[in-house]
């Protein structure tokens, strides 16, 4: 049992616990981990140089491994969080020009700034879930779930454009494509 994590990784502050233990031939470690004032753009090529994204990021997580040795302990990782992104930016994604965009040929390409995001993150082995997102930007807001699985992208986001008159524009878009080339349509 470790019951004080403390560090700094890409920034920012890193606190939690764990405990482990061996039954038999399988090895369980299961704990909590939170980073505060974390930037994404340092701690994301950890996880894939596919995507770009910027912001200061904060996660609250919970993270169970197991296996038969040290070996495979990582294969059958499970992460179940949330997590806070402000003042950032996703490269290669534009709702704004998504919501205006031909729904044959989708969009591709482009940038979006935001406020704020926020989410549910549940990870299983190589497979990304992002459930509950919620972004602000201004005048625009977008509400999602989105999937990455094997470098692919697959999900729904629906936005919305408003004017201090009101809605001016407003879309359910679907995501899919590869990690490195989404399309939004």
């Amino acid at each position: 049992t470790v019951t004080d994590i403390q560090g700094r990784i890409g920034g920012g502050a890193l606190t939690g616990q764990f405990k482990g233990n061996w039954q038999g031939n399988r090895i369980n470690v299961s704990g909590d981990l939170k980073l505060a004032n974390g930037k994404l753009q340092q701690l994301l090529p950890f996880f894939t140089r596919d995507f770009a994204a910027s912001g200061t990021v904060g996660i609250n997580t919970h993270f169970a491994l197991n296996g038969s040795n040290l070996q495979t302990l990582f294969n059958g990782a499970r992460t179940d969080g949330t997590f806070t992104i402000n003042g950032g930016e996703l490269n290669n994604v534009d709702l704004v020009r998504a919501m205006k965009a031909n729904r044959a040929t989708g969009q591709r390409g482009g940038k979006t700034r935001f406020d704020s995001m926020s989410g549910s993150l549940q990870i299983n082995g190589e497979t990304y879930r992002y459930r509950g997102v919620q972004m602000t930007s201004g005048p625009m807001s977008a509400y999602g779930s989105v999937d990455i699985s094997e470098g692919q992208v697959s999900g729904r986001v629906n936005a919305e454009l408003g004017t201090s008159g009101g809605i001016a524009a407003r879309a359910a878009l679907t995501a899919s494509g590869k990690l490195s080339d989404p399309v939004l349509r």
